[in-house]
């Protein structure tokens, strides 16, 4: 500690000429007695005194350019807020002056030598210090970053109050009551693009203008009866499994979820070939307050929110009031069976297990698995003979890989369909089959909800506050634009790079890239803590990283998918027709072999970049290309 202050102090001499009053301070008397006092004492003294020491260089070089009486260079200190400080800065510069002037000696009992150390004083010096420190280190942030942070916070005891005290008032408010929080360079980014794809919205006459405007429509409650009345209809034929199984492929065609969930993603064992995952259905509910429920204690708000909203859409749906809170009942019942069976988050188990169709018969035969792949046209997913042609891991050519992700919810599938509730416990088949159609009514209309009737939307709406926290409902313009340029995200993106996106931008963005990793590269080749397998190895897949930026030079089909098919109304068809022609799509590229470069979702309009490690390539969608 003694060599650090010297050479401090050497150095401020150094680098600023004539402003050796700092050394006096900290100094050699001083330390001499510091050095006398037990280890603990000293550390103290050293801290405030370091603090002061390293403060006071900076404030050194700013006071040198100033007259002997040590005026501070008001430019250099333009981060103190006057909101804090009044008449200007003076206070500041009073502190500053305090500091070099009387308080380290003071501190450190220059007017009492022969009395201990104070720790009091010396916690008064190290916190003037680094008061002065905050204000001097946010000085050359950006002005818009300095005005929302409060530098009379000390860093080291709340890091996010000093760095956004001020956040609220600097930006002319809080957090927009519909919205959960902001990004503030993101979102100016994404609100800039909503004002440019809503103009287009209004007037294109592709799938994403017409889905767009029959959004904006809205939904007549006679058209809501229309669309719920064939599913709360097929809720009401289950009675069995069979009778269970026909009804999962009718809701499953429409790309709704029920029980479990399929998608067509890259394999996990193989990068070459796509697969068909199974996961389990999300539970409405945090799996913990169901489980604590199931073992007896009382339910919380959240379940109890599930109970209204249960009750609110079986209500709309025509239903008396008996039904709808029968419904509720048996929906929780379900829900906590569901919660039960499935393996925490953080589980090592159950995670992508590649299976294939035998261990789902075994595991829940009471399912027709073969008529629920043939129906969904997955019927080659899942099959094969040992004797065929098989890739490296043993998967035959012929058939795409099956996966199940967190796969302990078949076991609690199987239970339901053999009529067990929660505790094992044997239900009567009426019961049993009794709750199954409430499920089924409950979740088909829930699909719906947010593309009905607003008094559906409000149900929703007010479900998600009780659920996540109070957010003020979203105007209808913006409802509908989310919708859309989530829904049809590559519709919506083809026409913002054509109508809006300067291709000159897409090989700026390239050149700017490329000239990234030739500096990455250089720079690993001087990297000291790399050995030299690591470092070639390193350089070769810089060398192999592709790069994806703005748009895919040949776009995809999904961009067209619907093209004449939507209508300007009749927004809950648009819905169903997405969701048919999505189903299809999917039962196609099953048996595809993906593009190494392919944008998957990952949108052009998505204000975002991603890499990825599976096939080394970083996307660059056109959104977040944009001017600083």
């Amino acid at each position: 500690w003694e060599g650090g202050v010297k050479q401090g102090s050497e150095r401020l001499e150094g680098s600023c000429s004539g402003a050796a009053w700092i050394t006096q301070p900290a100094g050699r008397d001083f330390l001499a007695r510091t050095m006398e006092l037990p280890v603990l004492t000293r550390r103290r003294a050293a801290g405030a005194v370091a603090a002061a020491a390293l403060t006071l260089l900076v404030v050194g070089c700013l006071l040198l350019a100033n007259s002997s009486s040590h005026r501070v260079n008001r430019t250099a200190l333009e981060g103190v807020r006057n909101l804090y400080y009044k008449n200007g800065n003076e206070a500041l510069y009073r502190k500053i002056k305090d500091l070099y002037g009387w308080k380290i000696d003071w501190a450190m009992g220059g007017d009492q030598p022969e009395t201990p150390l104070s720790e009091d004083r010396l916690d008064t010096v190290a916190t003037d210090a680094g008061h002065v420190a905050s204000y001097l280190q946010i000085a050359e942030l950006p002005p818009d970053m300095r005005a929302a942070i409060d530098p009379t916070i000390d860093p080291c005891d709340d890091f996010y109050e000093f760095a956004c005290g001020h956040w609220e008032e600097s930006k002319g408010g809080t957090i927009p009551k519909d919205a959960s929080s902001v990004a503030l360079q993101w979102d100016e980014v994404d609100k800039d693009i909503e004002t440019r794809m809503r103009a287009l919205f209004e007037t294109d006459e592709g799938p994403a203008g017409l889905l767009y405007r029959s959004c904006l429509a809205g939904t007549q409650p006679t058209e809501a009866w229309d669309v719920l009345t064939p599913w709360v209809d097929l809720a009401e034929t289950v009675k069995d499994n069979t009778t269970f199984v026909n009804a999962s492929i009718q809701i499953q065609k429409a790309d709704m979820t029920l029980f479990w969930s399929w998608s067509v993603d890259i394999d996990s064992w193989n990068k070459d070939r796509y697969a068909l995952f199974f996961k389990p259905a999300h539970t409405m509910v945090s799996k913990s307050d169901l489980k604590e429920a199931a073992e007896g204690a009382e339910e919380s708000k959240h379940i109890k929110a599930l109970r209204d909203l249960v009750t609110d859409m079986v209500s709309l749906a025509g239903y008396d009031d008996a039904t709808a809170k029968h419904d509720a009942d048996n929906v929780v019942a379900i829900e906590m069976m569901l919660a039960v069976g499935q393996n925490d988050s953080d589980a090592e188990g159950g995670y992508d297990q590649w299976v294939d169709r035998d261990y789902l018969k075994f595991t829940v035969p009471e399912v027709d698995w073969d008529l629920w792949f043939n129906e969904m046209n997955f019927s080659g997913v899942g099959v094969g003979d040992d004797d065929e042609e098989a890739d490296d891991e043993g998967q035959p050519l012929s058939s795409p890989r099956l996966i199940i992700q967190q796969g302990d919810y078949l076991d609690t599938l199987s239970d339901i369909l053999q009529c067990k509730d929660v505790y094992g416990a044997q239900l009567e088949e009426e019961e049993c089959w009794d709750r199954m159609e409430s499920y089924i009514r409950f979740k088909t209309i829930y699909n719906y909800a947010s593309y009905l009737d607003e008094d559906y939307v409000d149900a929703v709406h007010e479900w998600h506050n009780k659920r996540y926290g109070k957010m003020a409902k979203k105007q209808r313009w913006k409802k509908c634009y989310s919708d859309t340029s989530y829904l049809l995200g590559w519709a919506s993106s083809y026409l913002y790079v054509e109508k809006e996106f300067p291709k000159a931008r897409k090989e700026a963005t390239l050149d700017m890239l490329t000239n990234i990793r030739a500096e990455f590269n250089a720079s690993l080749a001087t990297t000291r803590w790399m050995d030299r397998g690591s470092r070639v190895a390193a350089q070769e897949k810089l060398r192999l990283m592709f790069f994806e930026v703005a748009y895919p030079d040949e776009w995809p089909e999904s961009v067209f998918r619907n093209e004449g098919q939507l209508q300007d109304k009749g927004y809950p068809q648009n819905i169903d027709i997405i969701g048919y022609n999505a189903v299809v799509r999917a039962t196609v590229r099953v048996y595809e072999t993906p593009h190494r470069n392919r944008w998957g979702e990952s949108y052009p309009i998505v204000v975002n970049a991603f890499y990825s490690p599976m096939v080394n390539g970083l996307w660059v969608p056109a959104g977040i290309i944009h001017k600083p």
